[in-house]
């Protein structure tokens, strides 16, 4: 049989083995805060004081970790250097694989180092969602999408527009809103003038204004599809520039001679 661990919740009865993930236990399930940091912005607890002083950023318009190439800040040592991939010259890289060895063979989706290629993993294709919400029990997949669920409950909108008054808690809906003011439509319909500015909007348009026609980019090398013909202009040119493989099973002299559904 095996032993019964030694840390056991008062109120429920469930064992942990060690007293700092009971303690955490308990906040999560149960409310009862026990030898935890506090947040004295919001309701997060933690047993770890270096992770409350990183909880902390998120209540902060502060972007300490600056890249040395562009100026742009981040709030987090790890994101600066996953913007770092950016600068790459990889035309020039020494080893010219690196990019497609960090191809999802699910999704055909590329990534700047492993570790990302896992918690893409994790998140889209695994359905693990090991980040907890203290307020709700809202799970999430990643780190950056509970603090993004967070704002929801904290009210936090650190994301203002430069030309109104509008501000967000969610980057990506500043980036949606700018382009109101400045016009820009990425995903233009191949089918009519149709151009907007979200892919949900497009979707919808394809599927009520042209049924049964495909509105996607395909790649004649891979399984990769896009309704962004620029997404689908640059992968094309990462085969080119031999960044990406192409697939065993892919690679017949029929498939390879047929051409992209949108060309």
């Amino acid at each position: 049989l095996l032993a019964s661990r030694p840390y056991c919740c008062p109120e429920c009865g469930e064992q942990r083995d060690h007293w700092r993930s009971l303690a955490m236990h308990l906040w999560r399930s149960h409310l009862l805060d026990l030898d935890l940091h506090r947040c004295t912005q919001c309701n997060y607890r933690t047993f770890s004081a270096f992770k409350l002083e990183n909880h902390a950023r998120i209540h902060s318009e502060e972007r300490d970790f600056t890249c040395a190439q562009c100026g742009k800040g981040f709030k987090q040592l790890s994101q600066l250097r996953n913007h770092h991939v950016v600068h790459l010259d990889r035309k020039n890289t020494p080893h010219k694989r690196w990019y497609s060895q960090q191809t999802c063979e699910l999704c055909q989706r590329t990534f700047s180092d492993s570790k990302c290629l896992r918690k893409h993993h994790q998140a889209v294709h695994g359905k693990v969602k090991p980040y907890v919400c203290s307020f709700c029990g809202h799970m999430s997949a990643r780190k950056a999408m509970l603090q993004l669920h967070l704002r929801q409950h904290t009210g936090e909108k650190p994301f203002a527009c430069n030309l109104c008054e509008y501000r967000t808690g969610d980057h990506n809906s500043l980036r949606r809103h700018k382009m109101r003011h400045s016009g820009t439509k990425p995903y233009k319909c191949p089918h009519c003038p149709y151009a907007c500015i979200q892919a949900i909007s497009y979707k919808m348009h394809m599927k009520n204004k042209h049924p049964g026609l495909d509105g996607l980019y395909a790649c004649s090398l891979c399984s990769f599809r896009s309704v962004s013909k620029e997404n689908y202009t640059n992968h094309m040119s990462d085969h080119k520039r031999g960044f990406l493989a192409v697939p065993a099973q892919l690679s017949s002299p029929s498939t390879a001679n047929s051409t992209a559904s949108t060309e």
